[in-house]
């Protein structure tokens, strides 16, 4: 009696695990999904750096050798910026930028 017991408590506490994990999960996206550009003060700045980044080599836009130097010194935001650089050879910039805050 007891084993069975357990075993409906344990179902019961693992089904309201995953109620509160997808409850949370549409709480976290919905700003991702809420508003058009993802409500950010430095957001725009890092989409660029990443653009800029994407294109640097391209010689269609040599003009940005001219303004920018790429420093490949190991710094924090080299992820972010690369991966929204990828994101971008796929998506168009807005959504590599939720795409990236989704993956944070």
């Amino acid at each position: 009696m007891h084993a069975a017991r357990a075993r409906r408590s344990a179902a019961h506490h693992s089904h309201l695990d995953t109620v509160l994990f997808v409850l949370l999960l549409a709480i976290y996206a919905a700003p991702l999904i809420a508003f058009r550009h993802f409500p950010s003060q430095d957001g725009p700045a890092h989409v660029n750096n990443a653009n800029v980044l994407r294109l640097y080599n391209d010689p269609d836009h040599s003009v940005l050798r001219r303004y920018y130097t790429v420093d490949y010194s190991p710094v924090p935001n080299w992820t972010g910026h690369i991966l929204l650089a990828a994101a971008m050879n796929v998506v168009p910039p807005a959504v590599a930028e939720k795409l990236l805050v989704a993956i944070i």
